[in-house]
């Protein structure tokens, strides 16, 4: 079947707009249980799973192309993706069905150079907080002998202050447990613009073993346990990249 996108609710509070100065502004919104859905028959799957989704006080400007958003607060999705043998993710291709197909534009008649058209101003927006906790993905990939299989629970992240200026480090604290064995939580600073980070990293008792599927397909190993962790610093910006600190493995075998 077709992929579709479900929504269980949707609730606006304190909600107006001002049509003579194109101003939008609400107390908060929530959205509840949004979902896309694939496949047919017996495979039809959620794919993905949103059931909270919280929008704090917010006010837009349509004329002046500005936005001040509250806190914008992700809870308890789940991501689940399959890449077939053909190197195929089922997420992406859902997604992709989901656009509508790109029609043949006319040609359009040239204006007169002093017709031309100004261009459009850029939006400005803040967004004061946004936070995603509690989120789990799952990804099963066939591409790889034995299927190499990952998950991922308890990711939570959350910076402040995000907003059109990408050039400006924004906080970040970030932090996942991985279903076969281990713990990372990094705290520290990002770049957008240029994905430049400076970052305190912990890394506890990650297991090597699901790691096999790669191993495997560059080398005659067969890698029976293990487990890694580290502490320290991560830096990455144009100039250079590093790590600095303490790092083990223990139960290799």
């Amino acid at each position: 079947g077709a992929p579709a996108i479900g929504l269980g609710a949707l609730a606006l509070e304190g909600g107006r707009f001002d049509l003579a100065t194109q101003q939008l502004a609400f107390k908060s919104l929530a959205l509840k249980d949004i979902s896309l859905e694939s496949g047919a028959g017996k495979t039809r799957a959620k794919p993905l799973a949103l059931p909270e989704l919280g929008v704090a006080a917010t006010q837009i400007d349509l004329a002046q192309r500005k936005a001040e958003v509250g806190a914008v607060v992700l809870k308890n999705g789940r991501v689940a993706m399959r890449r077939d043998a053909g190197g195929t993710l089922d997420l992406v291709a859902a997604l992709k069905a989901l656009s509508p197909e790109p029609t043949a534009a006319k040609p359009a008649a040239q204006k007169p150079a002093t017709e031309a058209a100004a261009p459009a101003t850029p939006w400005r927006y803040t967004v004061e907080r946004l936070a995603l906790s509690g989120f789990g993905i799952a990804f099963h990939d066939e591409s790889m002998s034995p299927a190499l299989q990952v998950g991922l629970e308890d990711i939570a992240i959350e910076t402040s202050g995000v907003s059109e200026k990408l050039d400006r480090p924004l906080p970040l604290k970030a932090g996942l447990r991985v279903a076969s064995g281990g713990r990372l939580a990094v705290e520290g600073k990002l770049v957008p613009a240029t994905a430049a980070i400076d970052l305190q990293l912990k890394l506890d008792d990650l297991a090597l073993k699901p790691a096999q599927p790669f191993i495997g397909k560059h080398a005659a190993l067969d890698l029976a346990g293990g487990r890694i962790s580290a502490a320290g610093t991560v830096k990455h910006d144009a100039r250079s990249s590093g790590y600095k600190g303490s790092f083990g493995v223990s139960e290799l075998r």
